[in-house]
């Protein structure tokens, strides 16, 4: 996906799951996950096991308020591998 996708091209999306696989190889330099809302859930458990092993990844989390932020403390952990998204302060990706 990452190889074939442009600036301007359409995803679709199945359903949030977060039994996906992680790729564990020299070819993959860095994890890119997105979420908004509640659904950061499913990413959680992931992105924490590339933190312990020492993998680079980003995490883009979008959400409407501030105040909305869910595990705001736990994505504190991973520090400047979290980008937040939040509308009310016109921040993106």
């Amino acid at each position: 996906m990452h190889e074939q996708l442009e600036v301007g091209d359409e995803s679709v999306f199945s359903r949030m799951a977060s039994d996906f696989p992680l790729k564990e190889s020299e070819k993959c330099d860095e994890h890119v996950f997105i979420a908004g809302g509640a659904a950061i859930t499913a990413f959680l458990a992931s992105v924490r096991f590339l933190k312990e092993q020492g993998y680079a990844f980003k995490l883009y989390y979008a959400t409407k308020r501030k105040d909305g932020i869910a595990f705001k403390y736990v994505l504190n952990n991973f520090g400047e591998n979290v980008k937040l998204c939040v509308s009310e302060d016109g921040t993106k990706a």
